[in-house]
Parts: C-alpha cells; sequence; structure tokens
C-alpha cells in the first residue's frame, strides 16, 4: 500500500471522529487533558502508516474468529503484544515494563490488565437481523431512543474486508455540555460511545448470526499486513 493511499484512509477516519472529538478537545481543555488526547491521536497515525513489520495470527474456534497482530510495536516504549480468551471476549494487551504475557489469574488479569487492553466480545443474534436491530433488541431494550440509540460508524474502515458492516451506540451531545452532564446521559447506555476512545459493533454481512463488539481505547496499533490496523483484520467464521 502507498504513502499516498494510506494517508487517504487516516483523513477518511479523521473526517468521521473529528466531530465528536470537538466535543471531547472542547470538555479536555477544561480539565487539562487536551495534550493526552493528541498525543493518542498522533500514535494511532503512526501505526497507521506502518504496512511491513512481521505479525502473528490469532484464531478462536470457540468463538469462531481470527485477526492479525504485531507481537511488537518498536515505537518509543516498545511494547510486546500479547493475547488472552476469557470467555466471549478476546484480549489483546501489553504488560507495562515486561516483555513477557500476563501470568497471574483470570481474575487479576481482568482486574489488572483488561481495562487497558484492546478486545473483540462476541454474541450470538438472529441470522435474519440488521446489525441496528439486534443491538437494539440485545442492549436497549427499554431505554428511551431519545436517550440513547445506535448510529451507523466508519470506525473499523477500510478493512481488509468490506463485507462489515460497523455501528455505535450513541447519546445526545452537545458542544456546550460539561463532562459532567455528558457522564449522566451516557451512563444511561450500556455498550456506549467512548468519550476519548473507539469502540464499535461490527457484523460479518456472510456470518450474520454473530455480533462483534470492538473496543479500542484511545489508540490503536497496527496488524502488520497492508497498513491495516489489528481490528480492521478481524474475520469471522
Amino acid at each position: 500500500m502507498t504513502t499516498k493511499n494510506q494517508t487517504r484512509r487516516i483523513i477518511q477516519r479523521l473526517r468521521y471522529v473529528f466531530p465528536f472529538v470537538l466535543v471531547v478537545v472542547g470538555i479536555l481543555a477544561l480539565t487539562g487533558g487536551v495534550t493526552r488526547v493528541f498525543q493518542q491521536n498522533a500514535n494511532h497515525s503512526s501505526s497507521t502508516l506502518t504496512s511491513t513489520l512481521p505479525h502473528a495470527s490469532y484464531t478462536s474456534d470457540k468463538l469462531g474468529i481470527s485477526f492479525s497482530y504485531i507481537p511488537f510495536f518498536p515505537n518509543g516504549i516498545g511494547q510486546y503484544f500479547y493475547t488472552k480468551e476469557i470467555g466471549d471476549k478476546v484480549f489483546l494487551y501489553w504488560v507495562p515494563g515486561a516483555n513477557h504475557p500476563f501470568s497471574g489469574s483470570d481474575a487479576e488479569f481482568l482486574q489488572k490488565i483488561a481495562p487497558g487492553a484492546y478486545s473483540v466480545e462476541v454474541f450470538t443474534k438472529d441470522s435474519h437481523q440488521s446489525l441496528a436491530d439486534a443491538i437494539k433488541q440485545q442492549f436497549l431494550t427499554g431505554i428511551a431512543g431519545t436517550d440513547c440509540y445506535v448510529n451507523s460508524t466508519r470506525d473499523g474502515h477500510p478493512r481488509q474486508d468490506e463485507s462489515f458492516q460497523t455501528a455505535i451506540i450513541d447519546f445526545p451531545h452537545h458542544s456546550n455540555q460539561s463532562r459532567k452532564q455528558l457522564e449522566v446521559i451516557a451512563a444511561k447506555c450500556p455498550y456506549v460511545r467512548s468519550f476519548t476512545g473507539v469502540n464499535y459493533f461490527m457484523m460479518d454481512q456472510k456470518q450474520t448470526s454473530k455480533l462483534l463488539f470492538v473496543n479500542l481505547g484511545q489508540d490503536d496499533i497496527p496488524s502488520g499486513i497492508n497498513g491495516y490496523t489489528w481490528d480492521e483484520t478481524i474475520k469471522v467464521y
């Protein structure tokens, strides 16, 4: 993939996240958090442009998914990445200051490592349901549509397989709202769109019996394949 095409992909992504980022930046400016957000976005852009790193693949026969990722990211920190499957979720994680997998119990992992990890969670759904209808049925039943609603998103695109549809659970937000006001509104919504990061639902139109939820947090890492990030290589089978 050429640098020109990779740059175009980054611009396409920023077009969709920028309006929401304006809200977040306005809030963070009041709390002194702007520097970190832009540092993380810069890391995300540089990682997206990296297309020739050695990579590994993870496959879960139980969940029926696979993806590619780089086991080592030669950034300023030097991060070693590992995978761990717990229940219906696969975590892609690193241990700060270490070059080996986390050695504790699953309970310790969920408490100490999982909050800062990337992850993909797998749900089952009626194969005849659309992505939006499945999200509404499984997560928004009994919740007012004015409080929480499903929006399409370009997060996770472009990807290796463009048959995937993506969406988010969103909530009403405006630039003149305080962080506390937004937190109160967002608290009504399960699996809600992140304030400062990226998370989204996805469905493969060729494998419609599964619904996936991807959490990226504030940054992302390469897959090592043709400039795609790890989540853009997720496959369902």
